[in-house]
């Protein structure tokens, strides 16, 4: 099924949506909106990335056996549960969890 379809169906005009539509038309940036994003975003709101144009697809059984974290949680039955199991496992972790890796944020590429 091709985005358009999904798109053009929508009862509720999803921005990242049109984001991954406008990616895959060729825009790129934030000053100029695409006419998919008109009616959501203001010129310098946003930011459109060219890998956005790339849909993603996992098999959601190979992730949950190779994810640690499905391990921790998987006998939780409430959020707290979930929370104090997460805690737990990642001060379990050898090497410590990883440092939060700092992505550009949007508001810092608008103008590029």
């Amino acid at each position: 099924m091709r985005i358009e379809h999904v798109y053009a169906n929508q009862t509720f005009r999803s921005a990242l949506t049109g984001f991954i539509l406008s990616a895959a038309e060729g825009h790129f940036g934030g000053e100029s909106v695409p006419p998919a994003l008109r009616s959501r975003v203001s010129p310098g709101r946003f930011f459109v990335w060219p890998l956005m144009a790339m849909v993603w697809a996992f098999d959601v059984e190979v992730v949950a056996r190779r994810s640690k974290i499905v391990g921790w949680i998987r006998d939780c039955t409430t959020v707290r549960d979930c929370h104090l199991a997460l805690g737990r496992g990642r001060a379990s972790l050898a090497e410590g969890p990883r440092e939060v890796e700092n992505l550009p944020r949007q508001e810092d590429m608008v103008g590029y």
